[in-house]
């Protein structure tokens, strides 16, 4: 919008008090433009006011000052219909955005084996194929789903479950993660540095740390669970491990099960016998049955019997049923 210059007003505009402009300007509510919003615009134009001021130039020692008046430039005023219409479309924004995210933190709850949520939230937004919270949720929907239906599975059913989530991770989520850049950020002396803008940064590095981490644990666990172990799928696993250790500290609490699992595939009773007997050590006595359990397993798997009789006769002692008076 640009002003207009007194000269080239109308007479009527330029000497009449109180004459405006009409018209109208359509404002985009989002960046994409999908959504466009018409407001009423006024352009006032007040009378014109008129200040005189002197000049004086030195040509010569008989120069004479010469005076002029000057114009002022008329302010214009413009108001529209809507004075907010720029943070009602940040609002509409935010709306939509939190809507989302109510959407997408419902999708782990409910019991959708088709995943009609997940298929609908893509189908309305197309740009929510990379975003990567909403396929989280997906994987956490398979993963619930196979734990709630597992006592009841077959083997070729869970199998046929673990394959879903193997895949939709390969598919769906590891394209979305460059993991040469997150090394590379946390690999620079800025990644401490308390600019805000990099913290902003940082911030998001990390977050994507966090959930190419939880990620590749689920995928490894899903591997490990699965009734038949070849060759390549061990190698794969071992890639993981390596990939891991990368970005977190091996010791760390979130690979707890899949260092159990991974081990016992690759049949490292040892590592298995020592991550078991830390845990036990470091957990709150109510989850100390659920180890003991698993030690007496490992117990059974390496068919060591004199420690076999002494878990089981540990396990009656530590933990003594209930018996009812008659």
């Amino acid at each position: 919008m640009t002003t207009v210059q007194e000269d080239k007003l109308p007479k009527v505009i330029n000497s009449t008090t109180g004459a405006f402009l009409f018209g109208t300007m359509t404002f985009p509510m989002n960046e994409k433009m999908k959504k466009l919003e018409m407001n009423t615009i006024y352009q006032y134009f007040v009378e014109p006011c008129l200040s005189s001021s002197s000049s004086s130039s030195k040509k010569s020692s008989s120069s004479s000052a010469n005076s002029t008046n000057k114009k002022q430039t008329n302010p214009i005023i413009t108001t529209t219909d809507d004075g907010i219409s720029n943070s009602q479309s940040q609002k509409d924004q935010q709306y939509q955005e939190a809507l989302r995210d109510l959407k997408i933190s419902w999708i782990p709850k409910l019991n959708d084996d088709q995943g009609k949520l997940y298929e609908e939230l893509l189908c309305e937004q197309q740009d929510l194929n990379n975003h990567i919270p909403l396929h989280i949720a997906r994987l956490q929907q398979l993963e619930n789903q196979l734990k709630q239906q597992q006592p009841i599975l077959t083997t070729e059913k869970k199998d046929e479950k673990l394959n879903e989530i193997i895949k939709f991770i390969q598919d769906k989520l590891l394209s979305l993660f460059n993991e040469d850049l997150i090394l590379n950020f946390f690999g620079q002396k800025n990644s401490s540095s308390t600019d805000k803008d990099i913290q902003i940064i940082k911030s998001d590095m990390e977050k994507r740390r966090n959930w190419f981490i939880d990620i590749y644990v689920s995928l490894g666990v899903s591997l490990c669970e699965l009734s038949t172990l070849n060759d390549d799928t061990l190698n794969y696993l071992t890639n993981i491990y390596k990939t891991l250790q990368k970005h977190i500290d091996i010791n760390d609490g979130k690979l707890t099960n899949f260092l159990y699992k991974y081990n016992l595939a690759k049949k490292s009773y040892g590592r298995v016998w020592k991550l078991l007997l830390k845990q036990i050590e470091e957990k709150s006595a109510s989850q100390h049955q659920e180890y003991d359990n698993k030690l007496l397993q490992l117990y059974q798997t390496m068919n060591m019997k004199y420690l076999i009789t002494y878990q089981e006769r540990l396990l009656i002692a530590k933990y003594p049923q209930a018996y009812v008076l008659f």
